[in-house]
């Protein structure tokens, strides 16, 4: 019986730590940058480790009404690209803090809304 509860008692003291960890991760991904491109570079967005957009920068020659819709397509594959780059580097975070588990991306984002 008491052993159940000592087990209990470090499960309970290894999520507190976890926890921890998992908000100096989030805190930290708020100051990341990361780019992704597109086009060979005439699109550049820019996002928080947190995938909150910061910048997108086009290149003048695609700003013409011909290339509206190669723009908008641009534009979407960039962010995705930068979104890639933000959970990478997520994952990254996580292992390290982790001690080298491997725990699926966005996972800080789906915990954290249990937190406090």
């Amino acid at each position: 019986m008491f052993d159940n509860m000592m087990n209990l008692g470090a499960m309970f003291q290894q999520a507190q730590e976890m926890s921890g960890k998992m908000h100096e991760i989030k805190s930290q991904m708020q100051n990341v940058r990361v780019k992704g491109c597109s086009g060979g570079g005439m699109v550049e967005v820019e996002v928080t480790g947190q995938l909150e957009p910061v910048s997108c920068r086009i290149d003048e020659s695609l700003l013409t009404p011909d290339n509206r819709e190669l723009l908008e397509d641009m534009i979407v594959v960039a962010f995705k690209s930068a979104m890639r780059e933000a959970n990478a580097k997520q994952q990254e975070m996580m292992q390290s803090m982790t001690g080298g588990l491997n725990l699926p991306p966005g996972l800080i984002d789906q915990i954290s809304k249990f937190m406090p």
